[in-house]
């Protein structure tokens, strides 16, 4: 996915229209999140049950110290459960998903000015046809 985000990195900076600079930046922005997420993640789900673990296995405290220990632990989780997200976050929380996904608003920006191009040269339109991953047409959007 890196890979990816250097590619995306290199249309970005030879693309002048606007439109599609702003395309190219959320998929980048939405690639590098999900990286991080993803990094974070791993992080948490090795080093939390090990650093617990250690807690909960001090033999140098006594059982009343561990418990108050495991409290302030379920306080610190507790408090840290998200508000829900403001609109800057969600707006960035679907960027991610998008990422995830593999939805790349560059390539439906693309997709949709091929659309009005063929629209307006009258040619006909593919019908799209389903599949397992949702409707895709029988033509990329370089074809039109």
């Amino acid at each position: 996915m890196v890979q990816e985000v250097i590619v995306l990195q290199e249309v970005f900076d030879t693309t002048k229209d606007l439109e599609e600079k702003w395309a190219l930046e959320e998929d980048i922005i939405g690639k590098i999140l999900w990286i991080c997420w993803c990094g974070i993640h791993a992080e948490v789900e090795q080093v939390l049950p090990e650093a617990l673990d250690r807690i909960l296995k001090d033999e140098t405290v006594d059982s009343k110290t561990k418990n108050i220990r495991t409290w302030y632990i379920g306080n610190i989780f507790e408090e840290a459960v998200a508000s829900p997200p403001d609109d800057i976050q969600a707006h960035l929380l679907r960027v991610m998903a998008d990422a995830e996904t593999g939805v790349s608003k560059y390539q439906l920006l693309n997709a949709e000015k091929a659309m009005k191009e063929v629209r307006r040269s009258g040619q006909d339109l593919d019908v799209p046809q389903e599949r397992n991953s949702g409707l895709q047409f029988t033509k990329t959007p370089k074809e039109y």
